[in-house]
């Protein structure tokens, strides 16, 4: 068994415009307990949550520190195949990537 996440963020009782794309609905102090799943849990829980959930300013600092010092390139030039994985969908080998130093 597994929550049906879509079906979730567009349940009427919950969110006025469910049908419509409105990240902002999770913005309140007190998002809906039923409706708040955003980054699954467990062993397969998404690697960027503590990332996502930090404040833009600081998210920006840090992607901008990151961008700015390193290259990030795809390892393989062909897109990657999706995989299921419980209730996510995960890249088929693992989204590699190759960093190299930023030059200049």
């Amino acid at each position: 068994m597994a929550p049906a996440i879509p079906l979730v963020h567009r349940d009427p009782d919950l969110f006025p415009a469910p049908d419509d794309f409105d990240p902002d609905r999770f913005l309140s102090a007190d998002p809906p307990v039923a409706g708040w799943i955003p980054f699954g849990g467990g062993q397969r829980r998404c690697v960027g949550s503590r990332l996502a959930l930090l404040e833009l300013l600081e998210l920006q600092t840090v992607v901008s520190a990151v961008l700015g010092r390193f290259e990030l390139a795809a390892a393989e030039a062909a897109p990657e195949r999706q995989r299921v994985r419980g209730v996510t969908l995960t890249p088929g080998k693992g989204a590699r990537v190759v960093v190299g130093r930023r030059l200049g």
